[in-house]
């Protein structure tokens, strides 16, 4: 049986979290992938749906069976974070090498499926929340990508998961599209990072043409406005800081 290559950091004690900006302190490892990690992948998943409540299905949410189909194949990658021999957080990317192996719904992708990375089920156990963990995963993602010759990293997000696209926005993500997912009958948002542009960031705080779209919406009228060349790259906020739940939009 083939074994997807696994990038866990382990830590102990010792350690302090926050951990430092950019890196975690200490290299990542590759290791073995086996069927426990099946189950640890599946636990850590279960503790986040826990947090979030019956009522919150943000998740796209898999199977123990389908965690271990998944971690089987050829073209998955894991980055993991480990403390005290439990699983905190993770990240799947995967690599198609066909179009439909992307698995973006009806999104049309930005180059060939071999220049194409996904990722997925990216979470952090909610004991270690607001550490910058996910930022850093999905940083490694990347840099995981970029060694396999992909130039694009993918994310299909549940539109009204904020905390989940607004870090994947802070990582240099934008989100361009959105569709429905007849998998779990969500509405998603389509995120894209090209990882040979500069972050257009402060282009967009200058942009004439601005909008909000706060989920959930009507999907063909969210649709229109990505249609119409706005690109998603900010969570909105009130006047006092705090997330409206809505999606800043710039056309440049």
């Amino acid at each position: 049986m083939f074994h997807p290559l696994v990038l866990r950091l382990m830590f102990g004690d010792a350690v302090a979290l926050p951990f430092p900006a950019g890196w975690f302190g200490m290299p990542f490892l590759s290791l073995p992938q086996t069927q426990t990690q099946a189950v640890r992948h599946f636990e850590l998943q279960q503790a986040v749906l826990d947090e979030l409540g019956p009522d919150q299905d943000v998740l796209h949410v898999r199977s123990l069976e389908e965690w271990e189909d998944l971690l089987e194949k050829p073209d998955c990658r894991v980055v993991s974070v480990e403390r005290d021999n439990r699983l905190i957080a993770q990240a799947v990317v995967l690599f198609p090498q066909k179009e439909d192996e992307a698995d973006m719904l009806d999104m049309e992708l930005p180059d060939s499926p071999h220049r194409v990375a996904t990722v997925c089920s990216v979470v952090t156990h909610p004991a270690y929340r607001c550490k910058a963990l996910m930022i850093e995963l999905l940083r490694k993602a990347d840099s995981v990508a970029w060694m396999n010759g992909r130039r694009h990293m993918l994310a299909l997000i549940t539109d009204d998961n904020i905390r989940s696209w607004s870090q994947f926005l802070k990582a240099g993500y934008q989100i361009v599209g959105c569709g429905f997912d007849p998998a779990d009958g969500s509405n998603t948002f389509f995120a894209h990072r090209s990882m040979r542009q500069l972050n257009m960031r402060h282009h967009f705080q200058k942009a004439a043409d601005q909008a909000i779209i706060i989920p959930p919406r009507p999907l063909e009228e969210m649709k229109s406005l990505f249609d119409d060349g706005f690109v998603g790259y900010q969570p909105h906020r009130d006047a006092d800081g705090r997330y409206t739940g809505g999606l800043v939009l710039a056309r440049l």
